[in-house]
C-alpha cells in the first residue's frame, strides 16, 4: 500500500490528502502530542501511550485561541466556557493516541520516504512541477512553526489513518470485535419526532407602517425586477404544406395498410410482481399463501427474505412460447406455477393490464397518409422544392417585404407570442415546438435578434419538414416597477419574509437547546413519532416497514433519512425545507438496544452499505471499538486543574 501511495504523489489523490491535512490542522491543532513525552504527571493514557500535563496545556491553550478568533467577533470568557474547549481537547486527544496505539498494535509502520513522497507532491513547494527545496524552507520559515509541528507529524497521522482504517472503510476482513460494535449501533432503535413549522401559523409581529414598505422595497428592489419582454412572430415553414408537393392516393394507402396490417392490431401489455427464491421449498410455501388469501409484495418479502421486481410493460412475445401463453392467460392477482431459471425459482403474479387504444379506420389512414408524405418528402424532387420556398423567403426579407406578407405569399403560418421572457415558460412555444434542442436555439435566437429584425430560417432538429424563422415584432426593456404600482405585492413578500423570518428564529430557538431539543419539538402541535434503526432503513427495499414508509412521506429522500438517524446526535434536532416553502423540525432520541442481527441478509446489506459508505458511518464505529478493547484512564482532576489554570492565566 506504501509503494501505492508514492507512485499516486502526483495524483488528484493525494492533492484531497493535503486538503485533509490542513482541515485537520484547523480542527485539531497540530503538536508533536503522540511522541513528546513528560515526565510529569499524565492527563490520559491510551494503552502504552501517555499524554503528560505540558502537552495537553499546550493543545488547550492553541484550541481555545483558535476558536476564540474563528467568527467575525472574538468570543466572551463565557461563551467560552459554554463551548467546554478542554472536553473538545481531551476527546480529540484520545481518538489520536487510540489512533497511534491501534497502529503500533497492528504494525502499521509508516516510512519517512512516503512522508517525504507526499510533501514533495504538493503543488505549494513546487516550481514548474517540480520539488524546491527553497520554497519549501521558505514557507516553513514564514509559518512560525517547525517542520514536525506543520507538516511531518500531521502527514504520518494522515499516512496511518488511510493505513489503518482503509481495509475497514472497504468492508475487508474486518476484525470480529469491530464488526460486533458496527451491527449492534445499526440495530438501535431510535425514537424519531418531527413537527410542521407551517409560516401560515406563524404570527407576524406588527403590522408594518407604509414607510416601512418603501424602505424594504428600497432594499429588494432586484427582487422586484420586472425581466425584459419581447413580441415575436414565429414563422413555421411547414414543408408538407407545399401547393402540389406531396399527393397521396387512396389506393396509395390501401396498398400501405395491407401490407402493414399487424402493426394495426391491438397490443396487449402486462405489468408482473416477479418473486425470487432460493430454494423450490420455500417458493412452494410462497405460492400455496398467494393462492390462499392476498399478501402484499412486502409481507411475502419479509416472510421468506424473497426479492421482488416488478417487470412492466411486457408482451407475450417478450417470455418463452409457453410461459408467455400462461402469464397472458392470467387475471389480475392471478399467481403463476413456478419457474426455475438457474439456481433459482420464480413466481409471477398478475399486478396490471393494459391495451392499447384500438384506432379507427379513419384514424388509421391519416396516420398512413402522414407516413406516407414523409417518404414521398425525401426524394431529389421534393428536396428542390424546399431549396426553391427557402429562397422565397429570403429573398422577400431581402427585398423588404413584412414577415406577414411572406406568411401570405408562402401559405406558411405565423405564430405570434406576446410578451415572452426568459422568466417564464411559454406554454405557446412548448406546444408549437416539441423538442428541446430546436426550441434552445430558438430562444436563443429571439434574445439576440435586435426589433423590427428578422433571423435566419432555422431547420428542426427533430424533423426535415419544419422550419422557422423569428421576427422581433417589439422589445420592453427589463425595468423595476415603481412601489405605488407594486404596493400590495411588496406588503405580501413583506410578510412572507417576516414569517420566514420569525419561524427560523423559532427553529433556531429549538436546535440551540441541544440535547433537549426533542423535549421542546413535543410540545409542538401535531407532533409525528416514529421508531426506525438504520438497520430498518437499509432493508427498507428488502424488508418493507411502515414505520420508514409513514417517515418517507415528510422527507422523501432515504438517504436524508438515514443520516438523520446515524448522525443526529441523541435528543438533538434538524430542519428541513420543504417545497411548499414551510419546514419540518426533526430530532432524534436513542431508545433502546437491539442484540446484533446475525441473519445472512443483514450481514450483506451490512457489507454493502460498508462499501459504499466509508468514513462517515464506519470509521467512528471502529474508532470506539478500537478503544473499547484498550485501556484508557482520564485524570479527571488534572484536566479540570490544567483549565482552570489556563484560563486564569488569560483572564490575567
Amino acid at each position: 500500500m506504501l509503494k501505492s501511495l508514492r507512485n499516486a504523489s502526483n495524483s488528484l489523490i493525494i492533492k484531497i490528502l493535503f486538503g485533509a491535512i490542513i482541515l485537520s490542522f484547523c480542527l485539531w491543532g497540530i503538536g508533536d502530542i503522540i511522541r513528546n513525552y513528560s515526565t510529569s504527571r499524565s492527563v490520559f493514557s491510551v494503552g502504552s501511550i501517555k499524554i503528560s500535563a505540558d502537552v495537553f496545556m499546550h493543545q488547550y491553550t492553541q484550541e481555545k485561541q483558535r476558536i476564540r478568533n474563528s467568527g467575525e467577533r472574538a468570543l466572551s470568557d463565557e461563551e467560552m466556557r459554554k463551548l467546554n474547549v478542554g472536553k473538545i481537547v481531551l476527546d480529540q486527544m484520545i481518538q489520536s493516541a487510540t489512533i497511534e496505539q491501534a497502529a503500533k498494535d497492528l504494525g502499521v509502520i509508516i516510512p519517512k520516504k512516503s512522508i517525504i513522497d507526499v510533501i514533495q507532491a504538493m503543488p505549494q513547494f513546487q516550481t514548474d512541477g517540480i520539488f524546491d527545496e527553497e520554497l519549501y524552507a521558505s514557507i516553513i520559515q514564514r509559518s512560525g512553526m517547525n517542520e514536525n509541528g506543520l507538516l511531518l507529524t500531521p502527514i504520518r497521522e494522515n499516512l496511518m489513518k488511510t493505513q489503518l482504517f482503509h481495509p475497514i472503510a472497504v468492508g475487508y476482513k474486518l476484525p470480529s470485535f469491530i464488526k460486533s460494535i458496527i451491527e449492534k449501533d445499526f440495530a438501535i432503535k431510535r425514537e424519531i419526532v418531527a413537527a410542521d413549522i407551517k409560516l401560515s401559523d406563524i404570527p407576524i409581529k406588527k403590522t408594518p407602517s407604509t414607510e416601512e414598505l418603501k424602505e424594504y422595497y428600497l432594499n429588494n428592489t432586484e427582487n422586484y425586477k420586472k425581466p425584459e419582454e419581447r413580441d415575436c412572430a414565429i414563422l413555421v415553414v411547414d414543408y408538407k404544406k407545399l401547393p402540389g408537393a406531396v399527393n397521396i392516393s387512396k389506393k396509395d394507402v390501401d396498398k400501405y395498410y395491407e401490407e402493414n396490417k399487424a402493426a394495426y392490431e391491438p397490443k396487449e401489455f402486462r405489468d408482473f410482481e416477479r418473486f425470487a427464491f432460493e430454494n423450490k421449498e420455500e417458493a412452494d410455501k410462497a405460492r400455496s399463501l398467494m393462492l390462499k388469501k392476498r399478501m402484499s409484495a412486502g409481507e411475502i418479502t419479509k416472510k421468506f427474505l424473497a426479492p421482488v421486481e416488478i417487470i412492466s410493460k411486457k408482451e407475450k412475445n417478450d417470455f418463452p412460447t409457453d410461459i408467455g401463453r400462461e402469464l397472458f392467460n392470467l387475471n389480475i392477482s392471478g399467481v403463476s406455477i413456478i419457474y426455475q431459471i438457474g439456481n433459482k425459482f420464480y413466481i409471477y403474479r398478475l399486478i396490471n393490464v393494459d391495451k392499447t387504444n384500438v384506432k379507427n379506420e379513419k384514424e388509421i389512414k391519416s396516420e398512413i397518409i402522414e407516413i406516407l408524405k414523409s417518404e414521398q418528402i425525401n426524394t431529389p424532387e421534393y428536396y428542390s422544392k424546399i431549396k426553391d420556398i427557402k429562397n422565397k423567403i429570403d429573398d422577400g426579407f431581402g427585398s423588404g417585404k413584412s414577415i406577414d406578407d411572406i406568411a401570405k405569399d408562402t401559405g406558411m403560418q405565423i405564430v405570434e407570442l406576446k410578451s415572452f421572457s426568459k422568466a417564464h415558460i411559454n406554454q405557446e412555444l412548448e406546444n408549437l415546438i416539441p423538442d428541446k434542442e430546436t426550441k434552445t436555439e430558438i430562444i436563443e435566437v429571439i434574445f439576440n435578434t435586435n426589433a423590427k429584425q428578422a433571423s435566419p430560417i432555422i431547420d428542426s432538429k427533430a424533423t426535415d419538414t419544419v422550419s422557422y424563422v423569428v421576427y422581433i415584432r417589439k422589445i420592453d426593456p427589463a425595468k423595476i416597477p415603481s412601489f405605488e404600482e407594486i404596493e400590495d405585492f411588496v406588503k405580501d413578500d413583506f410578510y412572507r419574509n417576516e414569517k420566514n423570518t420569525n419561524a427560523l428564529e423559532k427553529i433556531d430557538m429549538i436546535n440551540k437547546k441541544g440535547a433537549g431539543a426533542s423535549a421542546e419539538i413535543l410540545k409542538l402541535n401535531e407532533v409525528r413519532k416514529y421508531k426506525i434503526s438504520k438497520k430498518d432503513i437499509l432493508l427498507y427495499e428488502k424488508e418493507y416497514s411502515t414505520e420508514v414508509e409513514k417517515i418517507l412521506k415528510q422527507i422523501p429522500n432515504i438517504n436524508i433519512l438515514f443520516n438523520v438517524v446515524s448522525s443526529l446526535k441523541n435528543g438533538h434536532s434538524t430542519h428541513f425545507k420543504t417545497a411548499t416553502g414551510d419546514y419540518i423540525i426533526i430530532a432524534s432520541r436513542k431508545i433502546s438496544d437491539k442484540a446484533a442481527d446475525d441473519s445472512s441478509e443483514f450481514a450483506k446489506v451490512i457489507s454493502n452499505h460498508i462499501d459504499s459508505n466509508t468514513a462517515n458511518d464506519i470509521i467512528p464505529l471502529a474508532i470506539n471499538a478500537f478503544k473499547g478493547k484498550m485501556k484508557v484512564k482520564i485524570d479527571k482532576e488534572l484536566v479540570e486543574e490544567i483549565t482552570k489554570t489556563s484560563d486564569s492565566n488569560e483572564n490575567n
